[in-house]
């Protein structure tokens, strides 16, 4: 799905004037320059005879939802039937306030943005988090090794909560054993050269009660880590409520001197957690956007892959990340001790 959008060449603001007169006569040149080079490849990417579409906004509760469709009631404004171009099944349900924009092409609605409720408790926190005593990690992910990711939650569960932390292998090795007792290739896809991987399976009742039962654990949680291409249209991502800026300071520099927004796709990764009880009943989910994995390199369309192991390495990051994603268990479980808020 394609965004058509029209490129108009503005003249230079009375800031822009300003801004230019106060520069020295190389920096100006400078500039100049790179303006000049900038502005035709722009336009050569985004063709200024392309006619933007018009957004429309639907928000109201979901009432079906398909691998590529879903449908929402709006109240005086009916039911509308958006097709997606990607399976929501996992994150969005019936019953659920969701707010759509879309557009029309050829005859249908499809999809530009949708916005809907990141975590679902089907019981509250203060109710299953006293109840734990042992716990245990399920991880899986398709966008790199994420074992510091994990190791970090297993801190925070254990500093927060002292729970007892199981090992995570135990949980790898009984679903490793599971899969093959389905036939299926125990092996996670991850992804190759030019390619995306296929989205990672959510576990089974019968997998979790097995793990539950094998660690002693009073819940199970799934952890899988999401390689995802994600369309953008400046130098800052948005995705699965999270947002983050990228690119090198003189390629945002040049963008927005000449005007110009980035167009076309990073890669980023999604953390999606469902916990369970020892029965395999979901008690809650969530689904965060964790960092972009490209770094630009230069003003060009020059980026590296961006490891999900060093994206982790950023520990203020990671603390105000653990803090979103948890914010409702931080707030109903016990309060930290002296010692622990002193680390």
């Amino acid at each position: 799905m394609k965004t058509r959008t029209r490129v108009v060449r503005a003249p230079l603001t009375f800031c822009h004037r300003e801004f230019m007169n106060r520069c020295k006569p190389k920096l100006r040149i400078a500039i100049t320059l790179l303006a000049v080079v900038a502005l035709p490849l722009t336009a050569a990417l985004c063709p200024a005879g392309e006619a933007s579409q018009k957004v429309q906004k639907s928000k109201g509760v979901v009432t079906e939802v398909t691998v590529a469709s879903l449908t929402i009631e709006g109240g005086k404004e009916g039911e509308v039937k958006i097709y997606t171009g990607e399976d929501y099944l996992e994150r969005v349900s019936v019953g659920m306030q969701v707010t759509a924009w879309h557009h029309e092409q050829g005859g249908v609605q499809q999809l530009d943005r949708l916005e809907y409720p990141l975590e679902v408790a089907l019981t509250e926190p203060g109710g299953f988090i006293p109840r734990i005593k042992r716990f245990i990690l399920l991880p899986s992910s398709n966008a790199g090794d994420a074992s510091t990711l994990y190791a970090e939650m297993e801190r925070l569960f254990r500093d927060r909560f002292h729970w007892v932390i199981a090992d995570r292998m135990l949980a790898e090795e009984v679903r490793r054993r599971f899969m093959k007792e389905q036939g299926v290739n125990t092996a996670i896809a991850t992804r190759g050269n030019e390619t995306t991987p296929p989205p990672l399976v959510s576990a089974e009742p019968e997998l979790i009660q097995r793990i539950a039962q094998g660690a002693r654990a009073d819940a199970v949680l799934e952890v899988r880590v999401e390689y995802i291409m994600l369309k953008v249209r400046s130098h800052t991502a948005e995705w699965d409520g999270q947002r983050e800026t990228f690119g090198s300071r003189s390629a945002r520099f040049a963008s927005a001197i000449t005007r110009r927004p980035v167009r076309g796709q990073v890669p980023v990764a999604t953390v999606v957690l469902n916990l369970f009880d020892p029965q395999g009943r979901l008690l809650w989910r969530n689904r965060r956007g964790f960092r972009v994995l490209a770094l630009q390199v230069s003003m060009g369309n020059d980026f590296r892959d961006r490891p999900l192991a060093e994206a982790v390495q950023d520990s203020a990051f990671m603390n105000d990340w653990l803090n979103q994603v948890f914010a409702s268990w931080l707030n109903a479980g016990p309060k930290p001790s002296a010692a622990t808020a002193q680390r």
